[in-house]
């Protein structure tokens, strides 16, 4: 009998087309949402209504982007099946789902982005990089003296750096292009100063002993 875990566990197996930071997501859909109840079930009980009915029950007591990322990952795992021909067809196409609340977005003013920069102590520089670039926090905290030109006022993005369950994975950025992104005169002379005394190969912005600026860590230290 084919179940679903084994089918989920050769799907993950394949994807080797995606970043490791996709994939600890997907792992952790599979191991939160998609298993607990597929598990030990076999794919030929896997139907239109047994999913629906799945997917209510998640919705009940989970939030609609965590419904929907469940609700993609079995359908990638079906998808698969019939790729190989085990299935005649997908039940997951189809299925309804239920509705992400869309907030319109709240944008900090230039003053409140200063303020929060003040707030942030040594992270002050950081803060500013971020909001008045637009850089994403794996593509700051991947950014090397070499990547900076102060003549010009422009950073090159051609890395980012997560960390995944303690370890760091360095790799392209998310678009897996590089990019060049301008800088505000009077913050591209604080960059340049940040820079005094480092190599090329040093981090543009790292922790007092050079290693890599993690997130929750800079929460904790500059905020909490």
């Amino acid at each position: 009998m084919l179940t679903v875990g084994h089918l989920a566990q050769d799907w993950y197996g394949s994807k080797i087309d995606v970043k490791p930071s996709s994939l600890e997501r997907y792992r952790q859909t599979l191991e939160q949402q998609v298993l607990p109840c597929w598990q030990n079930v076999s794919v030929a009980k896997g139907t239109a209504p047994a999913l629906q009915a799945w997917i209510n029950e998640l919705s009940r007591d989970r939030a609609p982007s965590t419904v929907k990322k469940a609700h993609h990952a079995m359908s990638m795992i079906l998808d698969f099946a019939l790729r190989d021909r085990r299935i005649a067809a997908n039940p997951a196409s189809g299925i309804n789902l239920p509705r992400a609340r869309h907030d319109e977005p709240t944008f900090l003013t230039r003053e409140q982005l200063f303020t929060l920069a003040e707030k942030a102590g040594p992270g002050k520089l950081v803060v500013l990089t971020l909001g008045f670039t637009g850089l994403r926090w794996g593509e700051m905290a991947a950014l090397k003296v070499q990547r900076w030109d102060g003549g010009r006022r422009r950073l090159t993005v051609a890395e980012s750096v997560t960390e995944i369950n303690g370890l760091l994975n360095w790799g392209t950025p998310k678009t897996h292009a590089t990019r060049t992104v301008p800088v505000p005169t009077w913050l591209a002379e604080r960059i340049t100063e940040s820079t005094a005394g480092k190599g090329p190969d040093d981090l543009l912005s790292s922790t007092p002993a050079g290693g890599v600026l993690q997130n929750k860590n800079a929460r904790r230290d500059w905020f909490d």
